[in-house]
């Protein structure tokens, strides 16, 4: 299998749908490397969610996501971890065998409980494993959340000039999207 690493940083854009209203998520890959802690701790400091990663029958990843989860959380005033999502996801899953995957669900699932993570997921982005379900997951959690402190209220959005750097940059709806990927660079 080919393996692509991730250099510093990797950028992407998802558009999502959620009760009949499209959004475009700004997605984040911060490689996980010790050198780039302090990059890391800058792209974070705005976020509305994250998802922390590690490999499936590695004790040592996922004993570094603690490591990760506190870089994290000591980038982000207290308002912005207030109900911040944190989710932990166990890569690779498609690497267990049946009663293999049960067994180790349980111990998972205690970890996440113990070390304050949101929820946790086992995910394969070999077979698409659970990729979509903790997407959906996260993503619905910051819309929550952003629908709660009004943030798509007309008048916050005409107090504010540019989007937060964050996950949400934008409110779309569906004939916005259209006209969009019928013109000529968009």
């Amino acid at each position: 299998d080919f393996y692509k690493p991730t250099i510093v940083s990797e950028f992407s854009y998802k558009i999502f749908e959620h009760n009949q209203k499209f959004y475009r998520i700004q997605l984040w890959d911060l490689a996980g490397q010790d050198n780039n802690t302090y990059i890391t701790k800058l792209f974070c400091r705005e976020c509305l969610g994250a998802l922390v990663l590690c490999e499936a029958k590695n004790q040592k990843s996922l004993e570094d996501t603690l490591r990760w989860k506190k870089c994290l959380e000591e980038s982000m005033s207290a308002e912005s971890l207030e109900n911040l999502p944190i989710i932990l996801l166990e890569n690779k899953a498609d690497l267990f065998q049946e009663d293999e995957e049960d067994k180790h669900l349980k111990s998972f699932q205690e970890f996440c409980r113990t070390n304050g993570f949101s929820a946790g997921f086992f995910t394969s982005a070999k077979t698409g494993q659970n990729v979509n379900k903790s997407m959906d997951f996260i993503i619905n959690w910051i819309i929550e959340n952003l629908k709660r402190k009004n943030f798509f209220s007309p008048e916050n959005q005409a107090a504010t000039k540019r989007p937060r750097s964050s996950m949400i940059l934008n409110f779309q709806n569906e004939e916005s999207d259209k006209k969009k990927k019928n013109a000529c660079c968009g």
